[in-house]
């Protein structure tokens, strides 16, 4: 299955230079960030944040990332590789993440033993890396994590992996979907320059977002009533530059 079209118009995600487009599956660009890892700072891949419109709003860019925690349907997390990744480290390092979330939430939500819930967060690990087909992920592959909520009656939510716009397998469940988005933005983020990056990219965007208003509004306010003035709203995403870096002494972990 064939990810729908995106749109053409791109935005630059400023320290690896990659382009991500302004929408993807329907849901306009929140915002965008980058993975660096070892002291040395070494990028790995831009990081962009998608959401249905109707879910955020730059008027409030502090409630964004706690309301996708609460309810992260309707987004999508987009990974485009700066380098050539080889995909089995690649879907160990998101697993290396998402497991022992997964176990933690087994053990207290389901009051499950350990070994049991290992057992369990290991599977869904597993199903997770027998989407990959593929042995490496090239330089400017963009892999997708389409978080949705298949049935509308159910809060149980699904991870739908596309590869360069191409659907490659699912998995089911708020399980995988929680982990994932904590991994990220939870208050224990295995990287803290994701979220911070892409906190920088909203308020910068927001500041920018002020500022043409105001202009705007003084020019109507100064119109004169023979004039014509042509007003062209500003794009709703701004490259911003701005992130905050946090580089990883993880040699090992690339997510």
């Amino acid at each position: 299955t064939q990810e729908p079209k995106k749109e053409e118009e791109t935005e630059v995600e400023p320290r690896t230079g990659l382009k991500v487009p302004r929408q993807v599956l329907g849901q306009p660009l929140v915002g965008t960030s980058a993975r660096s890892v070892t002291f040395l700072g070494f990028l790995t891949y831009a990081f962009a944040l998608y959401r249905d419109g109707s879910k955020w709003s730059l008027k409030d860019v502090e409630a964004i990332i706690p309301g996708l925690i609460e309810d992260p349907s309707g987004t999508t997390l987009r990974i485009t590789t700066y380098r050539d990744i080889d995909c089995t480290h690649f879907c160990s390092s998101i697993n290396a993440g998402a497991v022992p979330r997964m176990k933690k939430t087994l053990e207290s939500s389901l009051q499950l033993e350990a070994n049991k819930a290992a057992e369990q967060a290991e599977a869904v690990g597993n199903e997770f890396r027998a989407i990959f087909k593929s042995n490496d992920l090239p330089a400017n592959t963009a892999v997708d994590f389409a978080i949705s909520r298949p049935n509308p009656k159910s809060n149980e939510t699904r991870v739908t992996v596309y590869v360069n716009g191409i659907q490659e397998g699912h998995v089911d469940g708020s399980l995988f979907t929680n982990a994932l988005v904590a991994m990220y933005f939870g208050a224990d983020p295995r990287s803290k320059e994701i979220q911070s990056g892409i906190q920088s990219y909203l308020n910068k965007a927001k500041q920018i977002n002020s500022t043409n208003q105001l202009n705007l509004s003084a020019q109507l306010a100064h119109k004169d009533k023979d004039s014509h003035i042509k007003v062209i709203f500003p794009a709703p995403h701004f490259a911003c530059g701005f992130t905050t870096v946090f580089n990883s002494l993880d040699w090992l972990s690339i997510v």
